[in-house]
């Protein structure tokens, strides 16, 4: 280790601080992490290292303890320190169960090289030629030589556990990460290689002017490998707020069709949003006002006239509009209609368009993706000021300059029905209960497991009713008559849009699952919102509670007593394993009890080949969830 006077140097340990700031605030909130424990530890011990290597700092221990060159000593010890834990590291992200006795072996190492670092500094009495190089004695040979082959010792065991890793996870912050830390330690590496050499001409009477190299390669490992750390977990961040002005673009511009939607329908709405979101939230803050606005436009369905869109359509054609144009101007049209319609229409009377009579414009306008659904609310906004201005006749949706109207207290659809039996609960319906309290609502896992695990069943569902086949990566829809259930026929008129591998299918379902999950157990009356208060700010929260505990704890306690008694499980029953093996609940099911665990692993293993397919996708995909989760 070089002493400098330099800036860089302190520039980079107040980047290596800055990193570890924001790795022990995940550590608050994760403090169960022996892999987040781990990089902390990485990154206080590097840029403790690296800010002793500053002139200033450099002398610092000299002047409390009289001991000459000691932060020599504390950075050899600092840096050793640092790669056996980046070490335990990559063995608790392996295997958490067996890493702390794998462990033990490096720390005995760890504990001889530092032993023979010390006796070596204390036998050549802490003196050195000068700050920046030792002085050739057998003693500082044996210190040089213990420090870099343990340091290479760690190269050669993170290397590869990084490396792996980097295959194995897709394009992402964590990946290009993984690939700073690999050349950060190859940097190290050549560190040491350099160190070595130089130790050898000295040994044989050749003085080499390393200090400027020696000082160059020491930071770029150092900070390398505090970048590559760092970067899985700052990187979405960074990426989220380089895309939040696009975001927050459609959010805005969304925002007509949104309180369109609220006027109508309270029910699609989860909670009032904010008017500017952060940029952490922006993402799911723009899912969720798309996710609402689909679920209120669908209330429309039975109210659509056809021959308005078609009239608006033609009248925007007749003027050479675009033809997306024009037809945003029919799906606003349709939809300003159609909540006319249904405001108007008094609650016996069924409405004057018949039942299932839904025209294309107003399927487009629901299931659309941003950019369409943003060109319909320009349109609908548009629409709404061409009825106040008088060009179009005002109707009770938008009112007349001035004048609002009160909110609309429509009956709720836990009040008008009761729970579903039990025969007609979905897969991912009765995933989502048990991946949640009977009585509190509150989950039992961590929120991106319980997304991918409803995504996963939303598919499942579909191959149950034959609508879709999974062969390994491979997801061929297969046509036929649509789904009766208004989710499951829009998750597969998805799929027959677009070809994709069911790892990707499932981490694009995954960012509305849960909501669409939500949605139809609360139109099924199984769920009902409740505010509660949490925090010292008494920040309110929405919480879904079941209405009925009894049904909700239904699935949990009948999927137990089945796997406990070791029965013959039915395909829907069969299929639920699976998905509670996949997201990891199966343990908290049958709380440890290891012949029925053993029973449902036997299931597991003797799945449906496409379903069996569909879980190690979702299993592959969680995993490297976990793993950047853990980074």
């Amino acid at each position: 280790m070089a002493v400098v006077t330099g800036w860089p140097v302190l520039a980079a340990a107040v980047v290596m601080m800055v990193a570890c700031a924001q790795k022990l605030t995940q550590l608050r909130r994760d403090p169960d992490s022996p892999a987040l424990r781990g990089v902390c530890v990485v990154l206080a011990c590097l840029g403790a290292a690296t800010v002793l290597g500053w002139e200033p700092a450099y002398a610092l221990p000299t002047r409390i303890t009289g001991i000459p060159h000691l932060a020599r000593l504390l950075q050899h010890a600092l840096a050793l320190l640092a790669a056996a834990a980046l070490q335990s590291v990559f063995l608790f992200l392996a295997d958490p169960q067996t890493a702390g006795r794998r462990m033990l072996r490096r720390w005995l190492a760890l504990l001889a090289a530092l032993t023979v670092v010390t006796g070596g500094f204390a036998a050549s009495g802490f003196s050195t030629a000068s700050p920046a190089g030792d002085r050739v004695t057998p003693a500082s040979v044996a210190s040089v030589c213990a420090v870099l082959g343990y340091l290479t010792f760690a190269a050669i065991d993170v290397v590869g556990s990084a490396t792996g890793y980097s295959r194995l996870v897709p394009s992402s912050p964590l990946r290009h990460g993984l690939r700073l830390l690999t050349t950060g330690i190859l940097a190290g590496v050549a560190y040491g290689i350099h160190k070595g050499l130089s130790l050898v001409l000295a040994v044989i009477g050749y003085r080499w002017p390393e200090a400027a190299i020696s000082q160059a390669l020491a930071v770029a490992a150092m900070t390398l490998v505090a970048a590559g750390l760092a970067l899985p977990s700052v990187g979405p961040y960074l990426s989220d707020a380089v895309r939040w002005p696009a975001r927050y673009g459609l959010y805005r511009d969304l925002a007509p069709l949104w309180r369109a939607v609220y006027r109508i329908n309270q029910d699609a709405i989860l909670s009032p949003p904010p008017r500017r979101p952060s940029i952490r939230s922006m993402s799911s803050e723009l899912h969720r006002r798309i996710v609402e606005i689909r679920f209120g436009l669908r209330t429309l369905d039975r109210f659509v006239d056809p021959a308005v869109g078609g009239d608006a359509a033609r009248a925007a054609s007749s003027l050479g509009v675009p033809a997306d144009t024009a037809r945003a101007i029919a799906q606003a049209a349709s939809i300003a209609d159609a909540i006319h319609r249904k405001t108007t229409t008094p609650p016996t009377d069924p409405g004057s368009p018949p039942e299932g009579d839904i025209d294309d414009v107003a399927l487009v306008a629901v299931d659309g993706g941003p950019r369409s659904l943003v060109r319909v609310s320009r349109a609908y906004h548009g629409h709404l000021r061409l009825r106040r201005t008088g060009a179009v006749a005002p109707d009770r949706e938008s009112g007349t300059p001035g004048r609002s109207y009160p909110r609309l207290d429509l009956p709720r659809p836990h009040e008008l029905e009761t729970a579903m039996p039990r025969h007609d609960m979905t897969l991912a319906g009765e995933l989502y209960l048990m991946c949640h309290g009977d009585r509190s609502g509150r989950p039992r896992l961590h929120q991106r497991a319980i997304e991918i695990g409803l995504a996963a069943a939303l598919l499942a569902e579909l191959l149950y009713l034959n609508r879709l086949h999974i062969d390994g990566e491979r997801v061929a829809p297969i046509d036929g008559a649509p789904p009766p259930d208004p989710l499951a026929r829009r998750v597969w008129d998805d799929l027959r849009k677009e070809t994709h591998p069911a790892k990707k299918w499932i981490a694009y379902l995954a960012e509305t699952a849960v909501e669409d999950v939500i949605g139809r157990l609360h139109m099924q009356g199984i769920i009902a919102p409740s505010v509660i208060r949490r925090g010292l700010r008494s920040r309110q929260v929405t919480v879904w509670q079941p209405t009925d505990p009894v049904i909700a704890a239904g699935s949990w306690a009948r999927l137990s007593v089945l796997l406990r008694q070791h029965a013959r499980l039915m395909p829907f029953d069969a299929a639920l394993t699976g998905l509670l093996h996949a997201v990891e609940l199966d343990d908290a099911l049958l709380d440890g009890d290891r012949p029925a665990l053993e029973h449902a692993r036997f299931i597991v293993t003797h799945l449906w080949p496409p379903l069996a397919d569909l879980l190690t996708e979702t299993r592959s995909l969680l995993d490297s969830e976990i793993l950047a989760h853990r980074m």
